[in-house]
């Protein structure tokens, strides 16, 4: 072999040695460039092109769509969900028949209560709404008991049974139960004076925690 291309080839190897192993080269695989490092701990790889772009079109996306999400949090589920939007007003009738609608309630707080006669935890809040209506219809608090899907017959005998004198109103169709998705009855709605939905709450409450919710918009008792 000639001494001068023997020179060379070792002069090569020892380059190759001083920087940690055989030479990085780049190969053809199915048609895309990739640089391949033959050395063990040798400098990092870069993987195929396609695998590449297709990092990099996934974090695009997550820069462009980040904003909207960060914008549009996660809307809570059950009847608090709609906190803080206007309480939609459907045309009902009353256990005796009377059109009514809350409309006719604006200027008042309205306690909207989803009840049946077959649920026992009703049956069971029932009189502390009614102490509560006492208590505080002077106020500007109205109860209203909103029955789910039962003929107003029934709703008129269970009320009266308990001797209830709050509006008992007959949702036949359960538009309310639907509208603040009541996972189980009883499911009380709170709206402020202008109709605004201020708190929806699963399951039966007690008393004081009625008064709770309430107090944070009666109007002052007057000296």
């Amino acid at each position: 072999m000639n001494p001068t291309v023997v020179q060379r080839i070792r002069t090569s190897d020892e380059f190759r040695a001083q920087v940690g192993g055989k030479a990085s080269s780049v190969e053809d695989q199915g048609g895309h460039a990739v640089a391949v490092s033959s050395a063990e701990g040798g400098a990092p790889t870069l993987t195929s092109l396609p695998a590449y772009r297709y990092v990099l079109g996934l974090v695009a996306l997550i820069l462009i769509f980040a904003p909207y999400f960060a914008s549009h949090p996660v809307k809570t589920s059950g009847p608090a969900g709609l906190a803080g939007q206007a309480a939609p007003v459907f045309a009902l009738y009353d256990d005796r028949g009377q059109p009514v609608s809350l409309a006719q309630y604006r200027g008042r707080i309205v306690v909207m209560n989803l009840w049946a006669s077959w649920c026992p935890p009703c049956r069971a809040e029932m009189p502390d709404l009614q102490r509560l209506s006492n208590l505080y219809a002077a106020r500007g608090l109205v109860i209203i008991g909103v029955n789910q899907g039962e003929s107003p017959q029934r709703a008129r005998s269970f009320a009266e049974s308990l001797q209830i004198h709050f509006p008992i109103w007959v949702d036949g169709a359960e538009r309310y139960g639907r509208l603040y998705s009541a996972l189980g009855l009883p499911t009380t709605v709170i709206l402020d004076r202008r109709g605004i939905v201020v708190r929806g709450i699963d399951g039966p409450l007690t008393f004081d925690e009625m008064r709770g919710a309430i107090s944070p918009l009666l109007v002052p008792k007057q000296s």
